[in-house]
């Protein structure tokens, strides 16, 4: 696999996203060819980056990253470890990750795929995926908001029952 096909990969999932509706932009991050998508409340309630890198001659991996919270503070950043914990363990895919040193809150998953894959198979994987990421971003960043503004202590979301937590 080569810089092209990552090229070529990411300039056509641009397209069919955009084909859906999908406010899309390409271009580099981190020297990462790379989509980046805007929420819209429907057809992706977060937004978010995918990039594309190989790793190896034939595969490579796609990495889709949600960025949700920016410029927290200390205590925020302490309850929102603890809700973040809690929450990552009924997820089946991806994670929602707190950097303490940039005081953020993000979500991200990553898959592997192979160059030989059929296009329209590859795509439906890619955008499947997308569509399960970007609903549980907004979905956890709606429950952090609540940590976050104050509105319900973390204590109060930190319970047994799996479904309590996305209501």
């Amino acid at each position: 696999m080569n810089r092209e096909w990552d090229k070529k990969f990411v300039e056509e999932l641009a397209q069919a996203l955009a084909s859906l509706g999908i406010t899309v932009y390409t271009g580099d991050i981190a020297g990462s060819d790379a989509v980046i998508t805007e929420a819209d409340g429907e057809k992706l309630p977060a937004g978010c980056t995918v990039t594309v890198e190989h790793y190896a001659e034939d595969a490579a991996a796609v990495y889709m990253f949600f960025p949700l919270y920016g410029g927290l503070d200390g205590g925020t950043l302490g309850d929102l470890i603890r809700l973040v914990r809690y929450m990552n363990k009924y997820l089946t895919i991806g994670s929602f990750t707190v950097n303490t040193d940039d005081g953020e809150l993000y979500y991200h998953h990553s898959f592997i795929i192979e160059e030989d894959m059929d296009k329209a198979v590859l795509f439906g994987l890619v955008g499947d995926t997308l569509d399960i990421a970007s609903q549980t971003a907004a979905m956890g960043a709606d429950i952090a908001s609540r940590v976050i503004d104050g509105t319900t202590p973390v204590s109060e979301l930190l319970n047994d029952d799996a479904g309590a937590i996305y209501q």
